[in-house]
């Protein structure tokens, strides 16, 4: 019962914390746009930069995505080194870096939208195995660089990429089966928020 009590703990603590709209916070109630009533709705990096473009710059938004972007990473990183310094059970771990995901994804503070979860996905594997995340990143920004001007798709397809390299690397290098389950879970969640994007890139 402590256990089954714990694990509720982790993931509904994980969950609001991931809710947490950057994204949404910024745009509304620092520049007056709602990143949900414009694209896909979305309050991640490329939706972000997209709302923010139909006040500012180009330049400018994209200065402002990016550190929305950095903030969301942040927003998986933090918790994750946080109960690490407690030593807490490999499984409540991969179950809060779940939880984030799930949370920045459907947030409880926006009716259960969100953004589709990759930012928050590079820091909680940063947190939790860092030569991974950062090799993972390298491969989403040299894709969505060479495909940016290609199709309109390209973040998504990167996304998509990189989502699965950070598991392909995880079943390589990491040997724990709880922090397995999280990464198998983390590339699946990237690719079904990304299924639009997908069936566009088809047509």
């Amino acid at each position: 019962m402590v256990f089954v009590a714990y694990i509720l703990a982790v993931v509904v603590a994980g969950w609001l914390f991931g809710s947490i709209p950057i994204g949404f916070l910024i745009c509304y109630y620092g520049f007056g746009v709602n990143p949900l009533e414009v694209g896909s709705g979305g309050i991640g990096e490329t939706n972000v930069r997209r709302a923010l473009e139909t006040i500012m710059s180009e330049q400018k938004a994209k200065k402002w995505a990016f550190g929305i972007q950095l903030l969301d990473q942040t927003k998986g990183l933090v918790p994750i080194l946080v109960v690490r310094l407690f030593a807490l059970p490999l499984l409540g771990i991969a179950l809060l870096g779940c939880a984030l995901i799930l949370g920045h994804t459907f947030s409880v503070f926006l009716r259960f939208k969100g953004g589709k979860g990759v930012a928050t996905t590079m820091g909680v594997g940063l947190g939790l195995f860092w030569p991974s995340a950062i090799a993972t990143y390298v491969c989403w920004y040299a894709i969505k660089k060479f495909l940016g001007k290609k199709t309109k798709e390209a973040t998504a397809l990167a996304s998509i990429c990189a989502g699965f390299l950070l598991c392909t690397l995880a079943l390589i290098f990491v040997r724990d089966k709880p922090l397995i389950l999280f990464y198998v879970y983390a590339a699946i969640h990237i690719l079904l928020a990304h299924k639009g994007n997908l069936q566009r890139f088809r047509e």
